[in-house]
């Protein structure tokens, strides 16, 4: 297997479709939970053991940020340098050691750092941005418990396992130390074989994850923890999380039990309750409808976690679950894994609570141990790739939509002798350096990531992240690397038969192939180009000033019939006798010299 495929859980196979776990090699290196003594202190809502002062209601204060929202966030002028502090404000102005900093997060889908073909700095997001957040944090001595709701992963196949085990879980367990991570719908797309080894539970060696109503084949505390007791900092929690019946419709996985999440509350909460926790939280993968209905039937829940969030958190406060009890709070965090929520607790009672929403943007250098890990997922994709190519991944290469009418992808390097102009326009375009932004510039390379290829080369479906059949190929050693980078073919499809044709004389067959190739920068046009500059990868695109970055439009009507422009066609007969280099030599007897009239007047070019 990859090199260093750092704690990977054993599993061997045995027999046909029978799997056999011979040992697991546990993520985590939590230690066991050490008890703090009956000494609690009341986290604002009141358990079974203790009752808040009704003289001394929990309030929230939000971090100390300037109320006018233009000076909070600056729009971003791309003609700027940026900052990160100046656009998305600055963290934690006012706030000094508090007694208890409770990080959510949540929501990654796979996200395990940001696409940087626009620019790293102004993206958000990326768990080594995240790790550095953890450690500057610990460095000033905060007490810290962090908790995560989930949805790590949302693919379905092998690249999803592999990016679970060797980059998501060794990140967020051993390195940030988190205390409690919930399982949404979105994680039950991996098998059960590949979940068992990490919701394995024991009291000597408990698991992190933890579900009330999932049931890694079967409801047995051992097989998944349905709650998670959290001793730390002089503070007792209690965690679980929830599918509710609105979402459990999105999960359909041999070896996974889905149960009603208020039948299993019943059995949960008061478990939890006995463990005398100071506030119990409850993360809830479902609509704010239902998730709001649950928090009516378990006021217990000081805190909800709710993964149906908008995109961006709220900027300065928390929502209230219900305007009657303002010590329960509704926390939603984002999604992609670009943002972090802080509640922090002051005072020696706890009851002065502050609210930050924090994005992972650039201020955050990137964390070296976290890259190694994300090292280890890139050589664990390629150990796949050499030995058994794309059906590893469940990839199985397709013919292009216009392979038929098109014939197979040739490269850019043949379009240049009848396109020359609009070459040179290519060559000089970053479109020309896609394959280098992965290979060289990317740290670490991203070559045998088929959702960075996908983007970086000729032939592949960027959105669904497959192959064409006559499309780039790294699998088995063997890489086309005439197909490299965003070329020609990306936009205007595959060029086989348009390059046969020109090569022959028959007109009507020319006219057919290219009629097949133009395209105009209308929506049939940029479409191609939203396919790769979505909001994830892209957030600041814009066609218009892209556009003119590749602009090329060549005068194919006029140039296509040179006999009805005898100007045009005595001046490219002047320049075959001269003696100037051009794509057909008067001996070739070819007759028309379309191409090599096209590729001397273009709109865009200064010949």
């Amino acid at each position: 297997m990859a090199k260093n495929f750092r704690h990977q859980r054993v599993v061997a196979l045995i027999g046909v479709g029978m799997v056999s776990f011979l040992g697991f090699m546990k993520l985590h290196s939590t230690s066991a939970q050490q008890a703090t003594g009956n000494s609690r202190i009341t986290l604002g809502q009141p358990n079974t053991t203790t009752q808040n002062d009704p003289d001394n209601p929990t309030t929230i204060k939000p971090a100390s940020l300037d109320t006018n929202a233009e000076s909070v966030i600056a729009p971003f002028n791309s003609g700027d340098e940026y900052d990160p502090i100046a656009v998305n404000g600055k963290y934690f102005e006012d706030w000094d050691t508090p007694q208890l900093a409770l990080v959510f997060t949540g929501g990654l889908d796979g996200y395990v750092e940001p696409c940087g073909c626009a620019g790293m700095a102004q993206m958000k997001g990326g768990l080594s941005r995240r790790s550095t957040f953890f450690k500057e944090l610990r460095a000033k001595n905060w007490p810290l418990i962090a908790i995560d709701s989930g949805g790590l992963v949302k693919g379905f196949g092998r690249q999803e396992e592999l990016k679970f085990f060797s980059m998501i879980v060794p990140s967020l367990v051993d390195q940030m130390k988190y205390d409690a991570i919930g399982i949404g719908p979105n994680d039950l797309r991996l098998s059960a074989d590949a979940l068992l080894p990490f919701t394995t539970n024991s009291p000597e060696d408990p698991s992190v994850f933890t579900s009330a109503n999932v049931g890694v084949y079967g409801f047995d505390p051992a097989l998944t923890a349905p709650y998670r007791i959290i001793d730390k900092h002089g503070i007792r929690l209690g965690v679980t999380s929830i599918i509710g019946e609105s979402w459990q419709s999105n999960v359909s996985n041999i070896g996974i039990l889905l149960d009603d999440p208020i039948k299993r509350l019943k059995q949960v909460v008061p478990k939890m309750e006995e463990s005398r926790c100071n506030w119990l939280i409850l993360i809830s993968h479902a609509t704010v409808e239902e998730t709001l209905e649950i928090s009516k039937a378990f006021p217990q829940f000081g805190i909800i976690v709710c993964a149906d969030t908008p995109s961006e958190p709220p900027l300065m406060t928390p929502k209230l679950v219900t305007e009657s009890n303002p010590a329960r709070y509704l926390i939603e965090a984002g999604e992609k894994g670009k943002f972090a929520i802080v509640i922090g607790f002051f005072g020696s009672d706890y009851n002065t609570v502050k609210y930050q929403r924090v994005a992972f943007d650039s201020r955050y250098k990137n964390d070296r141990l976290i890259v190694e890990q994300m090292q280890d997922y890139q050589d664990n994709l390629k150990d796949e790739l050499e030995t058994k190519g794309f059906a590893a991944f469940g990839i199985k290469p397709i013919p292009s939509p216009n392979a038929t009418l098109l014939g197979n992808y040739v490269g850019s390097a043949k379009c240049q002798s009848c396109h020359d102009e609009s070459y040179r326009v290519w060559r000089n375009s970053d479109h020309a350096k896609a394959w280098a932004a992965i290979a060289e510039t990317s740290v670490p390379k991203r070559i045998y990531d088929p959702e960075c290829v996908c983007c970086h080369v000729v032939g592949w479906n960027p959105e669904e992240k497959y192959p064409y059949s006559s499309g780039f190929s790294n699998e088995k050693g063997n890489v086309t690397l005439d197909l490299v980078n965003v070329g020609c073919e990306n936009c205007h499809g595959p060029g086989e038969k348009h390059n046969l044709a020109e090569m022959g004389s028959n007109e009507a067959e020319q006219e057919r192939f290219r009629a097949a190739m133009r395209l105009s920068t209308n929506e049939e046009g940029q479409r191609f180009c939203y396919s790769c500059h979505d909001l994830d990868n892209s957030p600041n695109f814009n066609f218009d000033s892209y556009w003119e970055k590749i602009k090329h439009k060549e005068l194919l009507d006029t140039s296509h019939n040179p006999q009805k422009f005898p100007n045009v066609q005595e001046m490219v007969g002047k320049i075959v006798k001269s003696g100037e280099q051009g794509f057909f030599p008067k001996e070739s007897g070819v007759q028309s010299s379309e191409c090599f009239f096209a590729r001397r007047y273009t709109v865009n070019g200064d010949k």
